[in-house]
């Protein structure tokens, strides 16, 4: 999709009419700049002190800067030469990009289906079409929570106002520009200096400010995550949440480079995941990861470097095809098999 170097925010003043629902009668660039406005001064700016008030801890930014971000990285996704979105699609992504993570502001647990509350609130800043917003409402929870495979709970194409809509594509773009939206702009910088984080955020503000790159070259189908580790945080255990039972959190710690791995573990999954909802129109087929080291402006050691990738046979989470497909499967857990539809056709015959 050609942008000419734009964000999906500034390439929407140039979109079509004739892709928007009432020939865009309605303005939808002139509505998306007025709640997108108001959102930034109102609502994302305030995010993080509402997370903190019911949640306690310090999250890293979900403010202004972090939608920004997102609304970059997707930008920079659907740039790909496969990819073409319209115009309504874009407003679509944008409203939901939005929407993610203002519910956070009620708290962290379960903040993917609060946005309907924000949403209430604007009132008809945000238009007046219910369906609209239950579309980007749906594409805005599918970011995270659990179950994790709500991606593929939403309808692959639906029909809006008219216009049809890629529900599951556009879902998969946030989700994934999300992942890759952690970077060193998120963290607390004061506060990592100052030593004033609480326990349980540090090893996310450490993580975030150590990941000072995020590369994304759909041309070469592959993002390049670059990290710098100073050595107090090679050395120095972190704290983060864990949740043990429902309602039940302590804090464990943890080294910043285990979590550098399992992190990138977690994004090249998410990369697996999504790409089954982006193909063919963009691919992203690795994620290179690059930590290097540093005591002030002296390196420490050599950098370490690794690729993630699709790569022998899948180990996958069903055995056969019977766990994965409940439709095989017949009352009283048997299994449908040939021998089983032979007989069924041949009892058939015998009844005729």
């Amino acid at each position: 999709m050609n942008l000419n170097g734009k964000t999906l925010a500034k390439w929407l003043r140039e979109a079509t009419d004739a892709d928007f629902p009432n020939n865009n009668k309605d303005d939808y660039f002139t509505r998306y700049r007025r709640w997108a406005t108001y959102l930034d001064n109102n609502v994302h700016n305030q995010v993080n002190a509402g997370a903190q008030i019911n949640d306690g801890g310090y999250l890293t930014d979900h403010g202004p800067d972090h939608v920004a971000t997102v609304i970059q990285r997707a930008s920079e996704l659907v740039a790909a030469d496969g990819c073409t979105l319209t115009g309504y699609e874009v407003y679509l992504l944008l409203a939901a990009i939005h929407s993610h993570d203002v519910g956070n502001i009620y708290g962290r647990e379960g903040h993917e289906r609060r946005a309907e509350r924000i949403l209430e609130h604007l009132g008809e800043l945000f238009g007046d079409d219910t369906i609209e917003k239950r579309c980007i409402l749906k594409i805005a929870e599918a970011h995270g929570g659990k179950p994790k495979d709500k991606i593929d709970r939403l309808e692959e194409t639906t029909d809006i106002l008219g216009r049809k809509i890629r529900m599951q594509m556009l879902a998969a773009i946030l989700k994934f520009a999300d992942e890759l939206a952690d970077e060193r702009a998120r963290s607390g910088r004061f506060f990592i200096s100052e030593g004033l984080l609480p326990s349980e955020s540090e090893v996310f503000h450490h993580f975030a400010h150590a990941l000072h790159s995020v590369v994304i070259n759909t041309a070469q189908y592959e993002v390049n995550l670059s990290f710098e580790l100073n050595r107090e945080q090679v050395t120095k255990a972190l704290g983060k949440t864990r949740t043990n039972e429902p309602g039940e959190k302590d804090v464990e710690y943890v080294l910043l480079f285990d979590e550098i791995l399992r992190r990138t573990w977690k994004t090249h999954l998410e990369r697996i995941y999504c790409m089954r909802f982006l193909a063919p129109a963009i691919r992203i087929n690795r994620i290179n990861v690059r930590i290097e080291f540093f005591d002030n402006y002296s390196q420490i050691g050599d950098p370490i470097a690794y690729r993630l990738e699709d790569a022998g046979y899948p180990d996958y989470p069903f055995e056969n095809v019977y766990e994965m497909c409940p439709a095989l499967k017949m009352p009283g857990n048997e299994k449908l098999t040939g021998e089983l539809l032979k007989s069924r056709l041949e009892e058939q015959e015998r009844a005729k």
